[in-house]
């Protein structure tokens, strides 16, 4: 394994059968253009507050023998909320702080690490990556969120937003039923519960979600487990690219405009004391996944892991 900083903020971590390129640079100008993907942009709105797409996160994967991945943008920061929340963008447009890149494990493994505050909030991030492939996948990554509440106040139903973009596509999750099922095209949120939805809509991730979709509905369904999936793509050797997040921490899993993957975690018991933290791992999987059996036992790995 080997990995380097190409530009700056830029990191490219190489495995025995694979690259990926991580990007810890907001507004990084040597992250390629999201060409045929409109979400590296920033524009003033109505309200006057500005809104940019900073590319934070997972923008390049290639593995051995298959075309790279067409662009995308996974981890990125979105927003986050909370009962009375006042503010809008803020999450994204921050500064970042001591972003790392370390080798260890005798040169086996690679971490990435940063951390930000916006609205009194801290964020940090990091990203593990290990070579060789996991038992029947072609790569695995784990992202670690820890969140903690600087503001002096509790923060009441706090949730943060995390964006994983890619070109506009089929997007699966696994359902209550316990199948691997098609997500609406449009504004879809898969919660753990009824009772986990009907507590998002009341609040403000509803209003965030249905941005810009001109009126159409945002449809709730629930999920056996807190994973999505792409559909099979030559990018994944023929295979898929999940999602798994830690159950006890996920509020809800996403997909928007048939481009993005997304998912919103928040504290296990909902709110969010003053100086108290919680942590969030997310696991991304390329592999196979033909069936839900083969889903199930790489979701029991993931488990062991946290």
């Amino acid at each position: 394994m080997n990995a380097t900083e190409i530009a700056t903020g830029l990191h490219e971590i190489r495995f025995s059968d694979a690259s990926l390129k991580l990007n810890a640079l907001p507004m990084n100008r040597d992250v390629p253009p999201m060409e045929k993907l409109a979400v590296d942009y920033t524009v003033v709105r109505p309200d006057g507050f500005l809104y940019a797409s900073d590319l934070l996160g997972v923008v390049g994967l290639e593995l051995r023998g298959c075309p790279a991945v067409p662009r995308i943008c996974w981890d990125n920061r979105e927003h986050q909320f909370w009962d009375g929340f006042q503010g809008s963008f803020e999450t994204r447009n921050v500064v970042v702080n001591e972003p790392r890149l370390a080798i260890g494990c005798d040169g086996r493994c690679a971490a990435v690490s940063l951390y930000y505050v916006a609205n009194h909030v801290r964020t940090a991030m990091l990203w593990e990556m290990r070579d060789g492939a996991p038992p029947g996948g072609r790569l695995a990554w784990d992202t670690t969120i820890t969140v903690q509440n600087l503001t002096g106040a509790t923060l009441k139903n706090y949730g943060q937003f995390f964006a994983c973009y890619h070109l506009r596509n089929t997007n699966y999750y696994w359902d209550a039923s316990g199948e691997i099922a098609e997500c609406p095209p449009d504004c879809f949120t898969a919660t753990a519960t009824p009772q986990d939805a009907q507590r998002l809509k009341a609040r403000e991730y509803h209003e965030h979600a249905l941005r810009y979709l001109d009126g159409a509905a945002c449809e709730y369904r629930q999920y056996a487990r807190p994973v999505l999936l792409s559909r099979r793509q030559p990018w994944f050797g023929g295979g898929r690219h999940a999602i798994f997040v830690e159950p006890g921490v996920c509020a809800a899993l996403m997909t928007w405009m048939s481009q993005a993957r997304d998912y919103y975690i928040r504290p296990p018991g909902y709110d969010l004391a003053p100086g108290q933290s919680f942590r969030a791992r997310v696991r991304h999987l390329i592999a196979p996944l033909e069936s839900v059996e083969e889903l199930e036992g790489h979701w029991l790995d993931f488990e062991q892991s946290l």
